[in-house]
C-alpha cells in the first residue's frame, strides 16, 4: 500500500494510521464492532495524504459512499434503488440521513474505500457525480 491513510470513525478517540490493506481490514471490523454495539450504522472516513478523504458508512446493508478531494469539490456514488427511504447513520457525532438512492451494497462501499487506500484514487469502475 504506497499511500499511507488515517481512519477514523464515530466514537474513536484518536486517528488510526494504516499503512496496509490488512491494517485498514482490521479498522473497518473494529468499526463494525462499534456500529453493532451502538444499534447504529455510523460513518468511517479514511483519509490518505495529499489526496483527500473517502467516507463510507459501516453496520448496515448499504452505505453512504463520498469523496471529498483535496482541491475541489466532493462527489459520491449513487443506485438505483427506490427514492424516498431513508438510512441514518451517526456522523460526526449527530444523526445523519441520507435517501437509500444515494447508497450502494456495503460490500461495494468497502471494496471501493479499499481500493482508494491502495492507489490514492478513486475507482473509475463507479458512476461518481458531484454534489
Amino acid at each position: 500500500m504506497t499511500p499511507v491513510g488515517t481512519v477514523i470513525w464515530q466514537g474513536m478517540s484518536r486517528a488510526l494510521q494504516v499503512t496496509s490493506r490488512a491494517e485498514l481490514v482490521w479498522a473497518i471490523e473494529q468499526a463494525l464492532k462499534e456500529a453493532q454495539s451502538r444499534g447504529m450504522p455510523l460513518s468511517l472516513e479514511l483519509c490518505v495524504h495529499n489526496t483527500g478523504v473517502m467516507s463510507i458508512v459501516v453496520g448496515a446493508e448499504r452505505s453512504y459512499l463520498v469523496f471529498k478531494p483535496q482541491n475541489g469539490r466532493f462527489c459520491h456514488v449513487a443506485d438505483d434503488v427506490k427514492q424516498g427511504t431513508c438510512m441514518v447513520f451517526l456522523e460526526d457525532g449527530h444523526l445523519s440521513e441520507i435517501d437509500l438512492k444515494f447508497t450502494v451494497p456495503f460490500e461495494l462501499a468497502r471494496e471501493a474505500l479499499l481500493s482508494f487506500a491502495e492507489t490514492g484514487e478513486i475507482p473509475r469502475t463507479l458512476s461518481w457525480m458531484s454534489a
